[in-house]
Order: structure tokens, then sequence, then C-alpha cells
């Protein structure tokens, strides 16, 4: 995989992204919070792309049966998942982007 992101990107970007990186690396920073809010990102736009809750929820704690189902309702993710699929910038995003309903 790494292999394939370094070919994917060109010289300017490997450059800032190495850069970015040793900063964070030196920074000592957290990066746990950032890369669940990345985490959760992907998973709206799952959401925008597939227009099925529950599908996409599946994906996050598992399928019926599996032993995340018992415990979603402590699940971040999950419960910030459905939160965006309930709102109003959820559906006013699958509208501008043509997937509204008709």
């Amino acid at each position: 995989v790494d292999r394939a992101i370094q070919k994917s990107m060109n010289r300017k970007v490997r450059k800032a992204a190495a850069d970015l990186c040793a900063q964070i690396a030196e920074d000592n920073r957290d990066v746990l919070p950032w890369i669940a809010a990345a985490r959760r990102s992907i998973d709206r736009m799952s959401l925008l792309a597939a227009g099925d809750a529950a599908t996409v929820v599946d994906a996050v704690i598992g399928a019926r049966g599996t032993p995340g189902r018992a415990t979603w309702q402590g699940d971040v993710r999950a419960i910030s998942l459905l939160r965006f699929a309930l709102s109003r910038d959820y559906l006013e995003l699958r509208r501008r982007l043509g997937m509204g309903m008709s």
C-alpha cells in the first residue's frame, strides 16, 4: 500500500507530506483524535454514496449477530453516523450532489 501511495503522489506532494509528518512527530501530537475524525468523515462519505444508513452502519460496527452489534450504543462512530444520517446536512448534501429523493 505504501508503495502504491508513493507512486500516486508527485514529488511536490511527497515532500509536503514528509515535512508535515516530521512536524507532527516532532511535536509529539496525539494523532488518535485526528484519526478518529478522519474515520467519521469517511463514514459520512460512504453514507452519502450508498444512501443506505443500515448498510454503512453494518460496515462500521458489524452485521447483525456479530459481537460489535451487541454494544453499538457505545460506539462513537455509529452514533456520529446515525446523527448525520438524520440531519438536514445529509439531505442537503445528497440534494446538491443530485442524489436526493425524487
